[in-house]
């Protein structure tokens, strides 16, 4: 800083360039012109080491490398090299304006030496995983820099396209590259590079919405090449569908495909957009049209997860298994494979493809969660458990895995655990995680209801249905807990809200039964515990068998055992939407501890025993499931209520 500043004017007359005086003070005490030739060829790389100084250092200076690092202005960080800024800037631009040739040959002799190197990287590496190996990404970067300082107008549409792939690194690594533009912007002085270069970096100062501000403003600008347009396209459409921005993906996915109609990448994205809107006739044709630009084994993957979303599961496990043809260390397609023989009850055959899957890839987060489904699907409860604390475990990083876990616990009534688990889950600060869900908090709130704590549990419910009122199992919940708060005006409003979206769900049926019930509704209270009870036996005539003798049993002895049947009532709410009930009998006996009346319990026995009864005949339209779950529920507490 010291040298620059004698280099300032004494007097108001012209000024000339100070370039030349500036880089003659830094090196004054250098006579050697060989030295000074490669101090001022180093100028030009970002930074450099031995190899970098060799290609572009002066054969006369090739033995000088040790006495270039030793100036006073040159950064050494575990052997790459660096000007400071202060005495590069001078520097480039000394030799930009003394020779312009000499300043574009210097730089495609360092652009060409980068792409020597990066080529020489890519003999090592699948196509697939060049952006993500540092060093590749560092020759491209300096090649990349080097062309813009060589040909800026040429090289500019290449320098844009890059920074759209950079994205797929991460929004870091395409900072860094729009950053690139705005340094050669800088140091070769041209007008569009410093112009593209103050855009982008502008586009850059809000990271929440960084990626489609620079894809926004490289596509309102002139500077892509056609092949960047559609790039850029492809990112965007993709950007806007993983955001539900639907419409807006499909309109820059469409555009893509105007340029390029058979873009493989362009048309599978169109596709999932399609499918996440509902659109499943036209995912299967841009899937069709993938399969047959690119058929290989993803691509069949990726269509025949698109044919299991439309109900299509033959044409999905054609997919599976051509996929799996192709490539049988496919783990994603081996998992999708076992998913469709998981639907099918085929439990063993998904658990091999799904060990199988594992063998590929011991972390593979949806393998370790369908795993578990599958056990639960055995009834291997433990190591069911088991599997799903491991997803949570590896998927550390979003917590979802480990909300599910919770879900899991409150399947098998173990509300204290699943509270700790799902607690950890919400606790994770991480963008779209399980806290920005609705589905989290309700099951919170059910695992706190599970525990008595009855004011929280509606709170967290009131949270859930604030994030997402799409997701009206919470209506359900908390129209239990209103309920039994006295709240029924509420209770049924949140009832009529799921049954408004979903028929064919006995629990809010039976919810809202019991509503009616307490309101003194008694007909309305019939209508619904018979829905309740076809839906869930398949049973003809489950009004006259159970809902109506039920509803005259609850009308005779409510008012002198408004305890004991709210309390069984509530019992029953907890236990219908578990899979298993460790401590059903304790829990039984609690409800008669209130001491029912006589009269009550056996006419309560006598229903539940025409249930079974029911149960052991099931008709032709009974969900088998269904009636085997309820057995198995009713079976414990018949025991209890027995003299």
């Amino acid at each position: 800083m010291h040298t620059l500043a004698q280099a300032r004017p004494d007097s108001g007359g012209p000024v000339g360039d100070p370039s030349g005086t500036a880089v003659e003070r830094f090196l004054k005490w250098e006579t050697d012109p060989a030295r000074r030739a490669a101090a001022l060829a180093l100028a030009l790389p970002l930074q450099f080491d031995e190899d970098v100084y060799r290609a572009v250092a002066p054969p006369e200076a090739a033995d000088q490398y040790a006495w270039v690092r030793r100036l006073a202005f040159v950064t050494d960080q575990a052997g790459r090299c660096c000007y400071h800024d202060v005495v590069r800037a001078p520097m480039l631009r000394l030799q930009r304006l003394q020779s312009p040739t000499r300043w574009r040959a210097a730089h495609e002799l360092l652009a060409e030496a980068f792409r020597t190197w990066r080529t020489k990287r890519e003999e090592s590496l699948p196509s697939t995983e060049l952006w993500g190996d540092a060093a590749w990404r560092e020759h491209r970067y300096n090649e990349t820099y080097h062309r813009l300082c060589a040909e800026p107008r040429h090289a500019l549409p290449d320098a844009l396209a890059e920074t759209i792939y950079a994205f797929s690194h991460g929004s870091a690594t395409a900072r860094r590259w729009a950053q690139l533009v705005a340094q050669a912007g800088t140091d070769t002085a041209d007008d569009a590079l410093e112009s593209w270069g103050e855009r982008l970096t502008a586009a850059f100062q809000d990271d929440t919405a960084a990626v489609l501000a620079v894809l926004d403003v490289l596509l309102a600008h002139t500077g892509l090449d056609s092949a960047g347009q559609l790039r850029a396209r492809v990112v965007r459409g993709r950007l806007h569908r993983r955001a539900e921005r639907n419409e807006a993906a499909l309109a820059d996915l469409t555009t893509a495909l105007a340029l390029e109609p058979q873009h493989h990448d362009a048309l599978v994205e169109r596709a999932f957009t399609h499918d996440q809107m509902g659109n499943a006739a036209e995912a299967l044709a841009d899937m069709d049209e993938a399969v047959r630009v690119r058929p290989d084994a993803w691509t069949h993957v990726v269509r025949g997860r698109i044919n299991l979303a439309a109900g299509h599961r033959g044409a999905a496990l054609a997919d599976f298994d051509y996929a799996l043809e192709l490539d049988p260390g496919q783990e994603w397609g081996r998992a999708s494979r076992a998913e469709v023989y998981r639907i099918e009850g085929r439990y063993e055959d998904a658990l091999a493809d799904l060990d199988h899957a594992l063998a590929i890839d011991p972390e593979y987060i949806w393998a370790h969660a369908q795993r578990s489904q599958c056990l639960i699907g055995l009834e291997r409860w433990d190591e069911a458990l088991r599997q799903m604390a491991r997803a949570a475990d590896v998927d550390s990083k979003s917590q979802w895995q480990r909300a599910r876990f919770a879900s899991l616990l409150l399947d098998l009534g173990r509300h204290a655990e699943a509270l700790r688990e799902v607690d950890r889950a919400l606790a994770a600060s991480v963008e779209h995680g399980p806290r920005d869900s609705a589905w989290p908090w309700a099951s919170r709130a059910w695992a706190l209801h599970g525990l008595g704590r009855e004011s929280e549990a509606l709170a967290d419910l009131d949270r859930a249905i604030s994030i997402d009122d799409g997701y009206t199992l919470s209506f359900a919940m908390r129209g239990w807990l209103l309920w039994e708060a006295g709240r029924l005006a509420e209770a049924e409003r949140d009832f009529d809200r799921i049954l408004a979206d979903e028929h064919l769900r006995s629990w809010p049926f039976a919810g809202r039964g019991t509503v009616r019930l307490y309101a003194g509704r008694y007909e309305e209270a019939v209508d619904d515990f018979a829905q309740a009870f076809t839906i869930q036996f398949g049973m003809s005539d489950a009004e006259n068998e159970i809902a109506r003798p039920l509803v005259e049993l609850l009308r005779q002895h409510l008012p002198a055992n408004h305890a004991p049947v709210t309390a069984a009532i509530r019992l029953g709410a907890l236990l219908t939407h578990q899979l298993q009930w460790p401590g059903v009998a304790r829990q039984t006996a609690s409800v008669l501890a209130l001491r029912p009346s006589l009269g009550l319990l056996s006419g309560g026995s006598r229903i539940l025993r025409r249930i079974t009864t029911e149960l052991d005949n099931p008709p032709d339209t009974a969900d088998t499931k269904r009636t085997t779950w309820t057995r198995k529920l009713l079976t414990p507490i018949l025991r209890a209520l027995a003299p």
